[in-house]
Parts: C-alpha cells; structure tokens; sequence
C-alpha cells in the first residue's frame, strides 16, 4: 500500500540506478522515489510549479 500522498500518481520508472521507482504526483509538481521493497517515499524533489503532470520516464 502506498503512502496517501501518492493518491494521484502519473507514472511509474526506474531510476538510473535501478533502486527507486520514480512517480510523479499528478497535481503538486514533486518527483517522489519510491523504495520498491516497502513502497515507502524515500525522497522529494519538486520540479515545477503545481500543475497536471501525466508522466515520468529516464532516459539513458
């Protein structure tokens, strides 16, 4: 079960390092790493403005 913060996620990849999922928060403009064994939010980096982001994706 995630953390309700995560209600209205929009994505889903993994980081460059293959140990967090990536999400995007649909509505606040934060990119949260998720930690796939507990599903807990290990990190937060905002990135913009509130908004409504619709995904997420690494490339390279």
């Amino acid at each position: 079960m995630l953390p309700a913060t995560l209600n209205e996620i929009s994505g889903l990849t993994w980081d460059p390092t293959g140990q967090f999922l990536l999400t995007v928060q649909d509505e606040l403009g934060v990119v949260y790493f998720i930690d796939p064994h507990t599903g807990a939010i290990a990190r937060e980096v905002p990135f913009w403005n509130e908004g409504d982001y619709e995904g997420i994706e690494t490339v390279g």
